[in-house]
């Protein structure tokens, strides 16, 4: 914790000598790829797959800004079956509603913290034992970097909500009480692109007030 602490100081104090750059607020589209997994009682490997959404950044300070978004994508998890060349997967698509604070500590360069709410579709997929809630949230931490045009990121997603439906419960195994712990989170690492498609433009101030210049 003490070492969290002194980084993050290092970092605004070394932010606190530089000039920000100048940013407006942005509309656009993102695409990138998610490696998702959940964690709990299989053993699981990640599941690559596509993720597109739009979003607007709006500026709090030369500092700050906020960004907003919608995201279709998608969870789950694959493994490999003994003995054979299949995997069993599951993949869920998800409606995802991300916000995130980005704090700029150079120029383009930006942490990202924030959370998000997502609305599970139906699950796809073999071997599946159980089905998941509708409704998953989380905690988004990441780095970015701006462009003129274009936005860089790369974000780690750590689920907060028990995903699974089925119940926790002790049982009885040969004499001795057991608890079986169906509890899965998900784990999630996205990168993308994204890309501006409005930028509000400033209105040039009139030099000579609100009248025009005399000839």
């Amino acid at each position: 914790m003490k070492i969290v602490k002194l980084v993050l100081g290092c970092i605004i104090a070394f932010s606190a000598t530089l000039e920000a750059q100048e940013r407006e607020l942005l509309i656009g589209t993102k695409i990138g790829a998610s490696y998702s997994t959940f964690s709990g009682f299989r053993d699981i490997e990640y599941l690559p797959t596509p993720a597109y959404g739009v979003f607007a950044n709006i500026p709090v300070s030369k500092r700050f800004s906020l960004q907003v978004g919608f995201d279709n994508s998608y969870i789950g998890w694959c493994r490999p079956i003994p003995n054979s060349k299949r995997f069993e997967t599951a993949v869920i698509p998800v409606y995802t509603f991300p916000m995130l604070a980005k704090y700029y500590f150079v120029k383009g360069f930006n942490l990202q913290i924030g959370g998000e709410l997502s609305i599970l579709g139906s699950t796809m997929g073999t071997g599946i034992y159980s089905e998941y809630h509708r409704y998953n949230s989380g905690v988004l931490g990441g780095l970015g970097y701006d462009f003129k045009k274009i936005q860089i990121y790369a974000r780690y997603n750590h689920g907060i909500t028990n995903m699974n439906t089925a119940r926790n419960v002790w049982v009885g195994v040969e004499g001795e009480s057991q608890f079986l712990d169906y509890t899965e989170m998900n784990r999630l690492f996205q990168i993308g692109l994204e890309f501006r498609v409005y930028k509000r433009k400033e209105k040039k101030p009139q030099r000579y007030g609100k009248y025009r210049r005399p000839q």
